[in-house]
């Protein structure tokens, strides 16, 4: 698969024996998967010759602020990662009225968003595949299958290049928080409630600062232009350097996007990434969370945030958060600043006590990571064509 301009991010699930993409999404707590003789192109579910699914007699629809789905409540043995969770529900989707580049969602937030049925998250945490009801999420702008990770289980550090940052949250149903300031150029929003959602493509904002982020960005260089009859604000690479920096402040901390991260090249010219929707909320969608690496806690109502490293050629392939060798291995030979130190100790030999006294610590980190349960899957980046697919349930 592609990363097409960075609106979606997927990873495998196993629904018994057959592999399917599904989008990770943290602004929904549903799992649905299109059932064959569903309207679409993509892989769909076969449930002939799947000993593990049960189809109850109960239909459902869900709605997002893209559309909705409709299908049955069934249930399946499904494959996560190297780990199986008995029995999780889901929903057979016959019919689909969104634009989705996959065959399905699962969503990781709270249940209270799916009326109580449990989550994959809940029913990982009753099995004993992880410990805590924690996950972390690191998004990236690279194409295919170094889309990102999602480690379920634990706090990851592997790509924060600074502690985590927890603010509590004031909902527990989306990951939702107090934004203390928004600043963008000479306009400032205060007391703002926001959301963290892998489910939405851009940064979601009140059409009142909307209308004056466009205003911003088309009067700082005449060479930015709006398209007619669309919201779309694009600019030449030139007029980048010229563009107000955006930032939010949670609590003590200020989380700042320079303009090459909340414009998105598109051809020849970067295209704004800045939605808007009458939901009440603003959004920190993909746009915003590429930047950051970002943890879902639920058994501590909070979110954590940290800078993050970039990615190195290849995203790790930990399939065991438990085993340390393979940790050690995807840290050193993976990582961008483990790889670094790798390679000093084969080219200086001896290394210095200062160089020594970092690797003792990052394998020490690691060592003490390798005692948490934590299960990986890969995420990855596929083709999409629209930004208002919004995974909010009904």
């Amino acid at each position: 698969l592609d990363n097409f301009y960075d609106l979606q991010y997927n990873l495998l699930l196993d629904f018994g024996s057959q592999e399917i993409e599904v989008q990770l999404d943290t602004g929904s707590a549903h799992l649905w998967v299109m059932k064959k003789g569903a309207n679409t192109r993509k892989k769909t579910f076969n449930p002939e010759n799947e000993p593990s699914y049960r189809e109850h007699n109960k239909s459902m629809t869900l709605h997002y602020g893209g559309g909705s789905a409709s299908g049955k409540v069934a249930t399946i043995d499904l494959k996560v990662g190297q780990e199986f969770i008995k029995e999780q529900e889901f929903l057979a989707i016959h019919e689909a009225e969104i634009r989705l580049n996959t065959a399905g969602i699962v969503g990781v937030g709270y249940n209270a968003l799916s009326r109580g049925r449990p989550t994959i998250i809940d029913n990982m945490k009753k099995q004993g595949i992880i410990d805590e009801k924690v996950f972390t999420v690191y998004l990236t702008g690279k194409e295919g299958r170094d889309g990102g990770q999602v480690v379920f289980g634990i706090a990851d550090e592997s790509y924060a290049k600074e502690p985590f940052n927890y603010v509590k949250l004031t909902k527990n149903s989306y990951y939702q928080i107090r934004l203390d300031k928004m600043k963008f150029g000479d306009v400032t929003f205060l007391g703002q409630q926001g959301i963290l959602d892998t489910g939405t493509s851009y940064i979601v904002v009140p059409q009142e600062l909307h209308d004056a982020y466009k205003k911003i960005v088309l009067t700082a260089d005449p060479k930015c232009s709006a398209s007619v009859g669309s919201s779309k604000i694009a600019c030449p690479k030139s007029s980048l350097h010229k563009l107000p920096d955006f930032s939010i402040q949670l609590e003590d901390r200020v989380y700042t996007l320079k303009p090459d991260d909340y414009m998105r090249a598109s051809g020849n010219r970067y295209v704004l990434q800045f939605g808007t929707l009458n939901s009440g909320l603003v959004i920190l969608g993909d746009t915003f969370l590429r930047r950051f690496v970002s943890v879902y806690d639920q058994e501590r109502n909070r979110i954590g945030l940290a800078g993050r490293y970039e990615a190195s050629a290849q995203a790790p392939r930990v399939t065991y958060a438990d085993d340390t060798s393979k940790i050690q291995n995807t840290f050193f030979g993976q990582t961008v600043f483990g790889l670094a130190l790798w390679k000093v100790i084969l080219i200086m030999g001896a290394a210095s006590m200062v160089i020594f006294g970092l690797i003792t610590y990052f394998i020490y980190r690691k060592l003490t990571r390798a005692e948490k349960k934590g299960v990986v899957a890969t995420l990855e980046n596929p083709q999409v064509s629209t930004y208002e697919k919004m995974n909010h349930d009904d």
